[in-house]
């Protein structure tokens, strides 16, 4: 695997594979990789002859300064992770070259930026929209990767990121779970037993919650889930909500419920967890 770190020597290496018709699936990451990470890099590597993955934590999509600081990084384990599965390329910038003082580009996110993670984690998107856009500048793919657990990214980095790069697929992987249920995500290491126990529960309602949907209405549901929800000491609910899987345009009565999807954010301790899925078939 090779490592690279600066910008110039990968954009360099990028454009000559590309010159020689290589197909490049990319997957970004900010690092502590787990399964679901795994399972972009494989598929990536099924579907490119050359799988590049970036490990940058980006401070500008961090709302809450404390949240950046306490974010897990274990390098060489993640090295290690890559190296086993069999990723060709590991891109490890630095800020200052990922945003050099003469990057201002903004990004114009609309209805996307004002629900949801959007409503409750401002200039998140903004942020997230502004490391992408480089990273694809810089890594030139022609397949990017990306979990659905973050399926409000996903939305932003399809429709407002990718239009400027006219060759690029974005690929989307349904949620890779834990063997409790619980949605994989880098967080649930500073989980303690007990909130990792409570927080593994949500799943279980999250799919009862959806499969109401057209039987009750999103504000019976939702009140139904923070009972639910509140018998657990350690959980406390941010938002549930109901969207359109294509817009993300809340729940209209009469509509198929399974053109829908269920997400939720939820507090365990002081950890902010996050998890969707699709609403099942009638």
């Amino acid at each position: 695997m090779n490592i690279i770190q600066s910008v110039a020597q990968m954009s360099h290496i990028m454009q000559e594979y590309r010159s020689q018709d290589v197909s490049i699936g990319f997957v970004p990451t900010m690092g502590a990789l787990h399964e679901g990470h795994l399972a972009l890099v494989r598929k990536s590597l099924l579907e490119n002859d050359l799988t590049v993955v970036s490990i940058f934590v980006n401070p500008l999509q961090f709302n809450n300064p404390d949240d950046f600081l306490k974010y897990p990084q274990m390098p060489e384990k993640d090295r290690m992770m890559l190296e086993q599965v069999g990723c060709n390329v590991l891109f490890t910038p630095v800020k200052d070259e990922i945003f050099p003082s003469d990057f201002q580009k903004s990004f114009q996110l609309g209805f996307l930026d004002t629900v949801m993670e959007g409503a409750f984690r401002p200039g998140h998107f903004q942020g997230v929209a502004r490391v992408v856009y480089r990273l694809f500048e810089i890594v030139q793919p022609h397949r990017a990767y990306f979990g659905l657990k973050d399926y409000q990214q996903f939305m932003v980095i399809s429709k407002v990121v990718a239009p400027f790069f006219k060759d690029l697929k974005i690929c989307g992987l349904e949620t890779v779970r834990e063997n409790s249920g619980l949605a994989l995500s880098s967080r649930n290491l500073r989980l303690t037993a007990a909130q990792y126990h409570e927080a593994s529960q949500v799943p279980g309602l999250l799919k009862v919650a959806a499969g109401m949907l057209g039987q009750k209405s999103p504000d019976e549901i939702r009140k139904w889930f923070e009972v639910e929800l509140s018998k657990f000491s350690e959980l406390c609910l941010e938002y549930l909500e109901f969207a359109h899987a294509e817009t993300l345009q809340p729940y209209i009565n009469g509509d198929s419920p399974s053109s829908y999807r269920i997400f939720v954010s939820f507090y365990a301790g002081d950890v902010r967890l996050i998890d969707n899925m699709r609403v099942p078939k009638e």
